[in-house]
C-alpha cells in the first residue's frame, strides 16, 4: 500500500477514535447532571460545546479518510517514465550512459533498460537497473552490440519492472556470465512495462 493510502486510513483511525471518545464522556456527563447544581450545569454546558465540536470533527476526520483512501483505491497513482538522452536517430557511441526522469515509482520496482537490434528479434537487458536520484532523474550504462556493429540501428527501451520480472533478468544474467553468451531474451518479460522506446544508429 502507498505512503497516501496508509495515512488516509491512518486520519480516519484518529477521527474513530476521537468520536468514540467524545461519546463516551458525553454519556458520563448527562450521568452526573441530575447531581448538579444550575452554575455547575451552565459551565458544563459550555465544555458540551466544545465537546460536539470535537466530536464533529471526529466525523469529518472519519470521512475525508475514507474519501481520501477511496480515491487511491479506484484511482491509483501511476508511475511516469521519460528517456531524455539519446534522442531518436542519435548516432551514438558502443557504449553511453542513458537518461532520463521518473515520478511515482512503487518502492520494489525498478528502471531497467533494454537493447534490442533492429535485425533481430532478441532483447538484451543491460546489467544493472538504472541508478535514481532523489531528484527524479535516473541513469544507466547501454551497451550497443559488437565492435563490428557499426552503422547498425538498435531500439534502446525503457521498461519499469517488479520483483519477479527482476528475478528473470538476473537469472538470465547470471547464465549469460556463467557461459560467456550473451543470447539475449526472446521477449521483455511479462511483468514489465515498456515506457519508451528510442531507435538510435551505432557510430
Amino acid at each position: 500500500m502507498s505512503e497516501a493510502g496508509i495515512v488516509s486510513i491512518a486520519v480516519a483511525l484518529i477521527g474513530s477514535i476521537t468520536t468514540i471518545a467524545i461519546r463516551l464522556i458525553e454519556i458520563g456527563h448527562r450521568k452526573r447532571e441530575a447531581s448538579e447544581d444550575n452554575i455547575t450545569i451552565v459551565k458544563k454546558d459550555r465544555k458540551n460545546v466544545i465537546v460536539r465540536m470535537v466530536y464533529f470533527l471526529g466525523i469529518i476526520m472519519i470521512l475525508g479518510g475514507a474519501a481520501a483512501f477511496i480515491k487511491i483505491a479506484a484511482f491509483p497513482v501511476k508511475p511516469e517514465i521519460s528517456m531524455t538522452y539519446p534522442i531518436s536517430n542519435d548516432t551514438i557511441e558502443q557504449t553511453i550512459r542513458a537518461e532520463g526522469a521518473f515520478k511515482k515509482i512503487p518502492a520494489n520496482e525498478k528502471i531497467w533498460i533494454f537493447v534490442k537490434p533492429l535485425e533481430i528479434n532478441r532483447y538484451y537487458p543491460q546489467n544493472s537497473f538504472a541508478e535514481i536520484d532523489a531528484k527524479g532523474n535516473w541513469s544507466s550504462v547501454v551497451y550497443l552490440g559488437q565492435e563490428n556493429d557499426r552503422g547498425k540501428k538498435f531500439e534502446i527501451i525503457t521498461a519499469l519492472v517488479d520483483v519477479q520480472a527482476i528475478n528473470q533478468i538476473n537469472a538470465y544474467l547470471k547464465e549469460a556470465i556463467n557461459k560467456q553468451n550473451w543470447t539475449g531474451m526472446e521477449n521483455i518479460t511479462d511483468n514489465s512495462i515498456v515506457y519508451e522506446r528510442r531507435l538510435v544508429i551505432r557510430k
